[in-house]
Parts: C-alpha cells; structure tokens; sequence
C-alpha cells in the first residue's frame, strides 16, 4: 500500500478531490490517503470520501489543532494559517494515527492540493532513499526567488526544491528531528521567512536529498504562452539542474502538474492551460458545480 498524505482546509477541498480523482485515475497501484485538515466540513469529507470509494481506496481524515500541534510556529508572512506547516507535522502524525488504525506507514508521499496527476505516481514509492530522509524534484527558479535564495544563506550547490512533493521516510525524519529543527529556523527569523515552509525546508535539506526527475512538479512559470508549453522554455528552466534527456521526457511526458502561484481556478486573469485541464477533470468528480462556477466568474471577470 502506497501512503500519500494532503494537507489542507476547507478552501482547497475542490482541489484536494480532483487531485485524488487525477491520481486515481492513471495508476492501478494501491494508494491510502491520509487528510490532514483544519475544519474540512463533513460535506467536504463525504465527496473526498465518495471518490476513494469509488476506486476502492482507504482515505483517513485527520484533524490538526493548530493551537497546540503547531504553537511553536509563527504564522506564516505570506500565507493566511499554519496549513503550510503540517508537513513538518506529518510524518510524525500519520504514522500514530495509522498505527491506531492497525496500518504501518514507514514512507509517505507528500503533496500539495493544487496539483494535477496525469501520469503514473507509483513509480515514486520506489525511490531508492539510502541514507537520505527524502526525495524532491529540483525546480527552475523564477526571478523573485533567485534574489531571495541567496538571503538564506544556502550552499550556491544546492538545487532548491519546491516542497509541493516530497517522498519521505518518517522514522528518519524523526530520528534527526527534522519537525523541531524547523521550528529552531523559523524562530531564528523574527520578521519571517518569505516562503515559509520551503525555505526551511531548502535550509535544512541543502545538498542532502535525492533528486527526483522533473516530470513529477512541472511549474506552470514554464508556460509563457497562453495555451502551449514550449520545448525551449523547459531547456532554459532546467538548464543546470537536469540533463536534456530528463527535460524531454518531463516535456512529453509530464506526470504531476502544478498549479502554483497564479495558476489557480478562481485566478480570473489566469490563461495557463493546466487551469482549463483542471476544469476538466473537475467534471469527473463531485466538485463539478465548483469548477462551473469558477468558468463562469473567471469568464464574467474577463469581459
């Protein structure tokens, strides 16, 4: 059984349940889900609840107390809650709930609600960690983070990392404490840090992780044309990070696409095409009406 774990609240629920529906609906492999969640409504939870049903898979939902599990950690500069903060909590969490539940979990997937699966995620639980507590995709970088990384203090070798996947082994990450050496940087931040969890994270993981190909976060920064990703585009975003051959099959053959950044459904200036891809995909799930809803105010707000 492959463990993947989304953190979120009540505003990301359409984007959690065509997540789920997008992976589900490309692999044949056994997936439990773990949700962990401030105040998803029982509605929310039902529909989630309704699409692992219908492929015949587990999914957990698991409630965090943000006033206790996570009161070491400021409130993030950017973001409006801790959401972005349970993932330091998570492989500590989720195995506790699993045990409970007669279910060992000793690697966990993390991934962020706005994504879009469109290949196969098996693939990742075979990832071969050795001595390495997780395994993330190197990512290009778009302007405002290449002023900001150097801030940081981290290695000019390192190849930052978005900390929208993660595939991490949880007796690892507590055995080195990952959970309180994060809330150490963030502490040692008082004006905070831009962004949160992902610096923290780059801080902590600097030249000590293993590096996923590029096919599985596919940034939509890369996507300067309306409706076309280019081949070019990918070659200058990945120039330095990967080799050409990775670039090409993440061109041709993209397995998790991100929604990051301005590339939301409700964005009404948004024209990247994984959006419309989205609005697609949302039709297959309970969270149709959500995703007319925001055609209608993107398409109102345009005109």
């Amino acid at each position: 059984m492959n463990h993947i774990v989304f953190c979120l609240d009540d505003n990301y629920a359409a984007l959690l349940g065509v997540a789920m529906h997008s992976i589900l609906t490309h692999s044949h492999a056994k997936y439990c889900f773990w949700i962990m969640h401030n105040n998803l409504s029982k509605e929310n939870q039902n529909k989630v609840k309704g699409i692992a049903d219908k492929f015949g898979m587990p999914v957990f939902f698991v409630p965090v107390d943000e006033n206790k599990e996570l009161l070491e950690f400021r409130k993030p500069k950017i973001w409006a809650n801790k959401v972005c903060y349970y993932r330091m909590l998570a492989p500590i969490k989720i195995p506790l709930v699993a045990k409970k539940h007669n279910i060992k979990v000793e690697k966990l997937l993390f991934i962020d609600c706005d994504i879009l699966v469109t290949g196969d995620l098996a693939p990742i639980f075979e990832t071969e960690l050795r001595d390495k507590i997780l395994a993330a995709v190197a990512s290009p970088l778009h302007d405002e983070e290449k002023v900001h990384i150097p801030e940081l203090g981290i290695s000019k070798t390192h190849k930052f990392f978005y900390a929208g996947l993660m595939f991490i082994d949880c007796q690892k990450w507590q055995d080195c404490k990952i959970y309180e050496k994060s809330v150490e940087i963030d502490r040692a931040h008082p004006d905070g840090l831009k962004w949160a969890d992902m610096d923290i994270l780059n801080i902590i993981f600097q030249d000590d992780y293993v590096i996923l190909p590029p096919k599985y976060s596919i940034w939509p920064g890369l996507n300067f044309k309306p409706y076309l990703f280019e081949y070019n585009n990918f070659l200058d975003g990945y120039r330095g990070i990967y080799d050409d051959g990775l670039v090409r099959d993440a061109f041709r053959n993209p397995v998790v696409l991100q929604l990051a950044g301005g590339a939301k459904p409700w964005r009404e200036c948004c024209r990247f095409a994984i959006v419309w891809r989205w609005f697609i995909n949302s039709f297959r799930t309970p969270y149709r009406q959500a995703g007319i809803k925001y055609i209608k105010n993107k398409i109102r707000k345009i005109k």
